[in-house]
């Protein structure tokens, strides 16, 4: 997979693996400046590494205005997974929400993420 293009204009990249998924995330999650936003089935244990987990913190340290939400048809693996991510809930909660979808909404899935508009 290539390198994301410049950040000036809206990109939109077709990935096709969970590998390339993972190194999509990790490179827009750092350009972000106001606003991020993920719709996903549900988030593994990569949202619970130091480094992606320290960029969401810088993220969230940034402005109490910065806007960090997630909607998960799954929350539950959360739990058991992503520790660093539910204490950046408890520490950031006016930036960083979760929420899960209604069981009528969850036969949708075509995730993304979405930085900054």
């Amino acid at each position: 997979m290539s390198s994301l293009p410049p950040a000036s204009e809206p990109q939109q990249l077709k990935i096709d693996s969970r590998a390339g998924l993972e190194a999509a995330v990790d490179q827009v999650l750092p350009l972000a400046r106001r606003q991020i936003m993920v719709f996903a089935n549900t988030l593994g244990s990569e949202w619970n590494q130091d480094a992606r987990a320290g960029t969401l913190r810088e993220f969230c340290l940034a402005s109490r205005r910065n806007e960090l939400k997630l909607v998960l048809h799954d929350v539950q693996p959360l739990y058991r997974n992503c520790p660093r991510l539910l204490n950046l809930l408890r520490q950031f909660g006016h930036v960083l929400a979760i929420h899960e979808t209604h069981l009528e909404a969850k036969h949708i899935y075509d995730p993304f993420i979405i930085v900054d508009d």
